[in-house]
C-alpha cells in the first residue's frame, strides 16, 4: 500500500511539472465550471454561439450608403460568403464578415492611403498580425491569409474586452486602448460596462450601429448556395497569365481573387494555391492531374542561364537586373558556390525598393506570434514562456483538448497596453507604494481609485490613476491612448 501511494504521488508531481495537470483540468471540466475557473469569462471555443451576435437593424440605414452595400454584396458575394463561412468554422459571430462591406466593399483591389485588401489593413496593422509583405506576395490582398489574421484578432479582443461581442467589433474601428481604458474605467467605478455606457466617442459607436444596418440588409436577400470561393493547390510556382490562357478564366478576375501576388508569376516559397469561383473549380482542379497543361502554367518560361567561366552569382544578378538572394532561392541553393555548365533559373528583374522594408516599422498593439511547436514542448510550456495564460491560448486556437503536437502552429498574442496620465499598467516587481510615489498620489488614494482592499497587485493589472491634488479620480477616461 505504501509502495503504491509512492508511486501515486510521484505520478502527480511529474504531471504538475510539466504543465499537463494545469490544463488537463481545465478541458476536463465541464462547460458551467469552465466558465467559473474562466472567472466568468468565455466557455471553451466549441461552445461559442458563431450566429449574427448584434440584432439587425434598419433604425440606422441612414449611416451607411445603402445602394453601394448592395452592389457590393451583389456582385463579391462570393467572398463574402467565404468570410461568414471561415467565422463560422473558427466559432466566432459572423458579424465579423460585415466589416468589409463598410471598409472596402470587398473590394480585394480597393487601396486607400496606406490600407489594402477587403480588410483594409495598414502595413504596421499587418506586421503586427504576422502577415507579410515582400517582393512576390502581400499577404493583405490574400483573401484567406487575412481573414484567418482578423478572425483570430477578432478573438483576442473579445478575450482582452471581458468576451463581450459588441466590444470587441466597437474596439476593431477604435483600437483596443480607447475601449480597454473606457471599459475599466467603469468597472472600477461600479459603472455599467456595455456599449452606450461607454466614454467613446460618438461616430466610435456608430460603427456597431453600421453593422446592425448591414446585417438587416444581407437579411432582406436570398441566401447565396452557387458560387462560393474555392481553393486548388498546385504543386509548385506558375504563371498567372498562363493559368488564366489554360484555364479559360477571366485574367482580371483571378488577380481581384488571388490579390496577393504581386507579381504575374506566384511567391517560389508558396502559397502554392488558387482561389477561383465554384462553377471554375473543376476546369481548374483537372489541370492540376494533366502534365502537359502544367508544363505551360509552370514556371518553364523564365530565363535559363549556363554558368560560363569565371562567371558568380553577382555577375549573373547584374547581368539580368536580379539580386543574389532572389537566384539562390529560386534554385534552392545553400552558398554562392557555382560552376561552369550548371543551368540556373533566373527570376523576372525585380525594382529597387522606394519604401522602408517592413521589418523596420515600429509602433505598439497588439501582436500576433505564430508559434510552431517544438518537440515536447505543451500549452504549460507556452503560457510561461509568453507569459500568457493557458485558457487563452486554448481559446485563441479553438482548442478543445490539452494536447499540442510537433510543428503545429499556434497563435499566441501579445500586448503592453500604453499608459497614460490616468491609467497605468503594472509591471513585474511594481508595488503600490512605488506607483504611489511615481504618480505623486498616496497609497489610499490609488486603493480607494481601484476599489482595492488590499495592497496585492499583478502584472499587467491596468490602474485607474486618480489626480495629484485631490486624490479623486478624474471626471471621465481618455477617449484615446
Amino acid at each position: 500500500m505504501e509502495r503504491y501511494k509512492t508511486l501515486l504521488c510521484l505520478g502527480i508531481s511529474l504531471s504538475l511539472l510539466s504543465g499537463c495537470q494545469v490544463y488537463d483540468d481545465y478541458f476536463a471540466k465541464a462547460p458551467s465550471e469552465t466558465t467559473t475557473a474562466l472567472n466568468s469569462t468565455a466557455p471553451p471555443s466549441t461552445n461559442v454561439n458563431n450566429s449574427m451576435h448584434l440584432t439587425p437593424s434598419s433604425a440606422t440605414m441612414d449611416l451607411i450608403n445603402k445602394n453601394d452595400i448592395l452592389d457590393a454584396i451583389h456582385t463579391q458575394r462570393f467572398m463574402l460568403d467565404y468570410v461568414i463561412e471561415s467565422c463560422e468554422k473558427s466559432s466566432v459571430p459572423t458579424d465579423i464578415a460585415l466589416i468589409p462591406l463598410l471598409t472596402s466593399l470587398y473590394d480585394n483591389q480597393s487601396k486607400t492611403a496606406d490600407k489594402a485588401g477587403i480588410w483594409q489593413l495598414t502595413p504596421q496593422q499587418a506586421q503586427n498580425l504576422s502577415l507579410t509583405n515582400g517582393y512576390w506576395f502581400d499577404a493583405r490582398l490574400d483573401v484567406v491569409g487575412s481573414t484567418d489574421a482578423v478572425i483570430a484578432y477578432m478573438k483576442f479582443l473579445h478575450a482582452k474586452l471581458d468576451y463581450d461581442w459588441t466590444l470587441a467589433l466597437t474596439a476593431y474601428h477604435t483600437g483596443l486602448q480607447p475601449a480597454l481604458d473606457a471599459l475599466n474605467y467603469n468597472k472600477t467605478n461600479n459603472l455599467p460596462t456595455h456599449l452606450d455606457a461607454l466614454n467613446l466617442e460618438p461616430e466610435d459607436k456608430q460603427f456597431v450601429a453600421k453593422l446592425s444596418a448591414v446585417s438587416h440588409l444581407l437579411a432582406t436577400l436570398p441566401k447565396n448556395t452557387e458560387n462560393k470561393l474555392m481553393s486548388v493547390a498546385f504543386p509548385g510556382q506558375i504563371d498567372l497569365v498562363s493559368l488564366a490562357d489554360v484555364a479559360n478564366l477571366n485574367l482580371n478576375d483571378l488577380k481581384n481573387i488571388n490579390g496577393g501576388f504581386k507579381r504575374h508569376l506566384t511567391d517560389p516559397d508558396g502559397p502554392h494555391r488558387i482561389l477561383v469561383r465554384a462553377e471554375d473549380y473543376k476546369q481548374l482542379k483537372s489541370i492540376t492531374k494533366d502534365a502537359t497543361r502544367l508544363r505551360r502554367i509552370s514556371k518553364s518560361n523564365w530565363n535559363h542561364h549556363a554558368v560560363a567561366p569565371n562567371e558568380s552569382l553577382s555577375v549573373i544578378a547584374k547581368r539580368y537586373g536580379s539580386s543574389i538572394s532572389e537566384i539562390k532561392r529560386v534554385n534552392h541553393l545553400t552558398s554562392d558556390i557555382i560552376i561552369v555548365g550548371q543551368k540556373l533559373l533566373i527570376p523576372e528583374t525585380q525594382p529597387k525598393a522606394t519604401t522602408k522594408p517592413q521589418a523596420t516599422l515600429q509602433g505598439s498593439g497588439p501582436r500576433r506570434i505564430l508559434h510552431q511547436v517544438q518537440k515536447s514542448e505543451t500549452l504549460y510550456h507556452l503560457s510561461k514562456q509568453y507569459h500568457v495564460d493557458i485558457e487563452d491560448i486554448a481559446y485563441w486556437n479553438n482548442l478543445d483538448k490539452p494536447a499540442i503536437q510537433p510543428n503545429q502552429t499556434v497563435t499566441i498574442w501579445q500586448y503592453i497596453p500604453t499608459d497614460t496620465a490616468k491609467f497605468y499598467t503594472v509591471k513585474r516587481n511594481d508595488s503600490l507604494a512605488k506607483i504611489a510615489r511615481a504618480h505623486q498620489v498616496s497609497i489610499i488614494a490609488l486603493k480607494e481609485a481601484n476599489q482595492l482592499t488590499e495592497t496585492v497587485i499583478h502584472p499587467n493589472d491596468r490602474l485607474v490613476i486618480p489626480t495629484k491634488t485631490t486624490g479623486k479620480l478624474q471626471n471621465k477616461p481618455p477617449a484615446s491612448s
